[in-house]
């Protein structure tokens, strides 16, 4: 069952300076008897049953101060698994951050006795420096040769995700259709002194993530492939510390001594920002492996100087 409390404000909020609209999830903890997976949680245990509001500020160098409020917004998507979907509550602000600025947090609810607050330095955009698209550059990956990604550093102790987006046609030679595989690779920690951080993408490992989120092509189908685009995620200082935490959001929604870095609120306030080089090729030997290599030939993959056939 769950305990009657008023429990404790949960807030999320990631600022994102690659978008115009920042949004803010705001909730209440509840302390649960029993176990979580097996008990009946009812749909408005995570409503906060009180009026609020919450708002962006950024001071200016001449003391002046930029003040974005939220509004709720209508989004539909939520969280799945112990969240109900009509217990979520998101706001959101049209506001444009920038990377290096700080930005504080507020959030005032009437009835508590002070006043919910935090602030973050919003991370800038890293520049990839390897895979860059260069005329003629082209990517080896086998199961014996792997491939090293690098970047700029942020700032220290930022988080960072580096994913590998697989992409190629599939169809026959009347009609074709894009495809893309995603496969994330190890979260790197940027907390060195080095301007440079890097991410070794093994060959063997990326093989092995194809054949597990690919599955062969239909009968008569085969598939050609494009290249590959590398997206990479950067998370602020306190995404780092709260991740390394090892918590997560379940935890965060059922107890009350989770990583914060809010006065006041269980939760995060933090920014993220992302990055991308796009268009990467494969060399025509990676080509020809993953078309004839035992662990892949079954994935339909052409090689590098065959078409489709009708």
């Amino acid at each position: 069952m769950i305990y009657e409390s008023q429990g404790k404000p949960v807030v999320y909020c990631l600022l994102n300076p690659k978008d115009s609209v920042q949004y803010l999830r705001v909730s209440r903890s509840f302390i649960f008897r029993g176990n979580p997976g097996t008990g009946e949680i009812s749909p408005d245990s995570l409503i906060l049953d009180q009026d609020f509001y919450a708002y962006l500020e950024l001071e200016k160098p001449d003391g002046t101060r930029d003040i974005h409020y939220f509004e709720i917004t209508d989004l539909t998507r939520r969280d799945s698994g112990l969240f109900p979907v009509e217990g979520l509550v998101i706001f959101k602000t049209n506001c444009k951050v920038e990377g290096g600025k700080e930005y504080g947090l507020y959030i005032n609810f009437p009835n508590l006795p002070k006043l919910i607050a935090g602030s973050v330095t919003v991370v800038n955009p890293v520049t990839i420096l390897d895979p860059n698209p260069l005329p003629g550059r082209e990517i080896t990956l086998l199961d014996d040769q792997g491939y090293l990604v690098r970047w700029t550093k942020s700032i220290q102790f930022a988080v960072y995700q580096p994913v590998i987006r697989f992409i190629f046609l599939e169809g026959n030679r009347n009609f074709q259709i894009i495809k893309e595989v995603d496969c994330p690779q190890q979260l790197v920690y940027g907390d060195s002194e080095n301007a440079i951080l890097t991410n070794f993408v093994n060959g063997a490992g990326f093989l092995n993530d194809l054949v597990t989120n690919l599955a062969p092509p239909d009968s008569g189908m085969q598939r050609k492939i494009i290249g590959f685009d590398l997206l990479l995620t950067t998370g602020g200082p306190e995404l780092s510390v709260f991740i390394r935490s090892g918590q997560n959001a379940v935890a965060s929604f059922t107890g009350l001594d989770e990583y914060s870095n809010l006065d006041g609120a269980v939760g995060i306030y933090a920014s993220q920002t992302f990055s991308g080089t796009f268009n990467n090729r494969f060399s025509d030997l990676t080509i020809n492996y993953l078309a004839g290599n035992e662990k892949t030939r079954h994935l339909g993959f052409l090689k590098f100087n065959e078409d489709f056939h009708p």
